[in-house]
């Protein structure tokens, strides 16, 4: 392999890293956006007066962009990735959530839940390395 071979390889896998590192930040933050526009739309009930309040409300539109970028990194990833190793890769979102819901809205989470995290991390673990066949 030559030197600028090598090169090219590292900067791809650079580049799918900051993809990455973009997918669940960008998850992470949609779902915040959810769980916030889920608390401003509290007791408004179910109808026009919901539709009227949701597409008044930012944490909406935040969500809403959100999964607009999701698409496009999604493809881009996809692009790079076995879709088989890339989905399970999203499980680190499952962990990136609950600690920012924690830390941004009290929200509290017992052994379980932290043993459940921590059986997603080995998941992730052995599902996102490459396989040697």
């Amino acid at each position: 392999m030559t030197t600028a071979s090598k090169d090219q390889i590292m900067r791809s896998d650079r580049s799918t890293l900051i993809l990455w590192a973009l997918f669940i930040g960008v998850s992470t933050a949609t779902q915040l956006a959810f769980k916030w526009a889920g608390n401003k739309l509290a007791g408004v009930p179910l109808g026009l007066p919901w539709a009227k309040a949701a597409v008044t409300t930012p944490a909406v539109a935040v969500a809403v962009a959100g999964y607009i970028a999701l698409f496009a990194l999604w493809l881009l990833i996809l692009q790079r990735t076995d879709l088989t190793r890339a989905f399970a890769l999203t499980g680190l979102i499952y962990v990136t959530v609950p600690f920012f819901g924690w830390l941004l809205f009290a929200e509290h989470f017992g052994v379980e839940r932290i043993a459940g995290i921590a059986c997603i991390i080995a998941g992730v673990v052995l599902m996102g390395r490459e396989s040697r066949h």
